[in-house]
């Protein structure tokens, strides 16, 4: 099969690209597979409780790794795009649907797959509020549950540190520890040192997943889509502090994130009780940091 499609539009093959496409023999190297995982996320706060971040996760119904939970993806089809691979997946295994914000990752390791040599790449994605984010699993899953986020990162020196995963639901636990090293380019690689009760190199994707959510929040829309159109602004930086994992100073959470808010109402006399949107006409400098 000759591909003449790239990025939605064809490609201007030359004469002699399509005579030695028509005789190409692609048997001459070896298949490798490509996974996709999504990293769903949702805001889970009630007053009078703990505001929290889950990820969905789904159990395995089939091995290698059955019994046992991951991100909800599968392999990409042949005549799929990789975020449209994503998509599908997580709406066959969950029956949702999450708003997209970007590619995180890609995952090599030779042997992370004992099926096969399969490349990964994990995305990310959010529920907003309002948004269907009941589960029903389906498909290769056997199970899918929302479980609470809490990871720890742990200095080691100046090249390395650790990060405790630990992931909740209801008495369930689940977790993992991961090394990160600085190698002698400047690059950060990270080793799965144990994982509990979670498939593949999940851990790892987990993990980066949750570090790119707080990098996203401050970088896009992300924050928003979890509150209602007009809210206050503690209810935003409750949001960022969830996210962040620390509390933030009133004042300085409100010079940064000012450029991104505009004003709803301004007949109440405490800026704390006034009501802001999103400020859908703030240009982001990074543009590679909106939505997908």
């Amino acid at each position: 099969m000759i591909w003449q499609m790239m990025s939605g539009c064809k490609m201007n093959l030359s004469e002699k690209d399509k005579a030695y496409l028509k005789n190409y023999d692609d048997s001459q190297y070896e298949k490798i597979s490509h996974t996709v995982d999504t990293a769903l996320f949702r805001y889970v706060w009630e007053r009078g409780t703990p505001a929290k971040i889950e990820i969905l996760l789904v159990e395995r119904k089939n091995s290698p790794y059955a019994d046992t939970w991951a991100l909800p993806g599968g392999f990409c089809e042949i005549d799929e795009d990789l975020k449209a691979a994503a998509k599908r997946e997580l709406l066959e295994e969950t029956g949702l649907k999450g708003r997209y914000y970007g590619q995180l990752h890609s995952y090599s390791a030779v042997d992370r797959d004992p099926r096969t040599r399969v490349i990964g790449t994990s995305y990310l994605a959010v529920v907003g509020k309002g948004e269907n984010s009941e589960p029903k699993a389906d498909d290769d899953a056997k199970n899918a549950k929302w479980f609470e986020v809490m990871m720890h990162r742990m200095p080691v020196d100046s090249k390395n540190y650790r990060i405790k995963l630990s992931l909740k639901h209801e008495s369930l636990m689940l977790g993992a520890d991961i090394h990160v090293k600085k190698n002698s380019q400047g690059e950060w690689e990270r080793e799965l040192i144990h994982s509990e009760k979670l498939a593949f190199d999940h851990g790892i994707m987990i993990a980066m997943a949750s570090e790119a959510l707080r990098q996203k929040a401050w970088q896009s829309d992300l924050a928003f889509q979890f509150l209602d159109k007009a809210f206050e602004l503690a209810d935003l930086q409750r949001i960022f502090e969830t996210i962040s994992r620390k509390e933030l100073l009133r004042t300085t959470f409100f010079s940064h994130i000012k450029p991104l808010i505009k004003l709803v109402d301004s007949d109440k006399d405490s800026i704390l009780e006034q009501r802001y949107q999103f400020n859908e006409d703030f240009h982001y400098e990074d543009a590679s940091s909106m939505i997908e």
